[in-house]
């Protein structure tokens, strides 16, 4: 018989897996443990969750973040909600673009390590990127023909289209 703490722990370990996987604040804090969220970032992660609920409500919604510099909005927003978004939906199309070009490269790398860490793969096993479109730039979700697009001002996005452009 397994003990009863031993229990707890798995079952709690479990409830925390579920919860990443539901709302971007707990995926958050668990794929980096040393995120310290604060109000603004509690109430940023709410609005984006409801933005990507609207998404599957197929409401085309539009949200507009204004904040000071070094406030998080780029940690949330722009590095763990494509890796949240992918893993819930690894056959979506993301566009991320930025007024430059080498930014959103950055971000997409960041995107990239997130889903190759193994904490990621245990919360979304089905989300894995396509070895065959690998480029920072411009990737693929393997088997699921999801996508993600990086581009600066002037970019190549004409004619692509995304379930989430940010």
């Amino acid at each position: 018989a397994v003990p009863l703490t031993v229990q707890k722990a798995v079952h709690l370990e479990l409830a925390k897996r579920e919860l990443a996987r539901r709302k971007l604040i707990h995926f958050t804090t668990r794929n980096k443990p040393d995120y310290q969220a604060g109000w603004f970032h509690i109430e940023l992660a709410e609005e984006l969750d409801k933005f990507i609920a609207d998404i599957e409500a197929g409401l085309s919604p539009r949200l507009l973040i204004e904040a000071p510099p070094r406030h998080g909005k780029s940690e949330l927003t722009s590095r763990q909600l494509p890796a949240f978004v992918l893993g819930k939906h690894p056959e979506w199309e993301i566009i991320a673009a930025s007024y430059a070009l080498s930014l959103a490269l950055d971000m997409s790398r960041d995107v990239q390590a997130i889903l190759q860490t193994e904490e990621y793969k245990q919360l979304f096993p089905l989300t894995r990127i396509d070895p065959k479109k690998a480029s920072a730039e411009d990737w693929g979700t393997y088997r699921k023909n999801g996508a993600y697009l990086a581009a600066g001002v002037g970019g190549p996005i004409t004619g692509r289209g995304a379930h989430a452009l940010i």
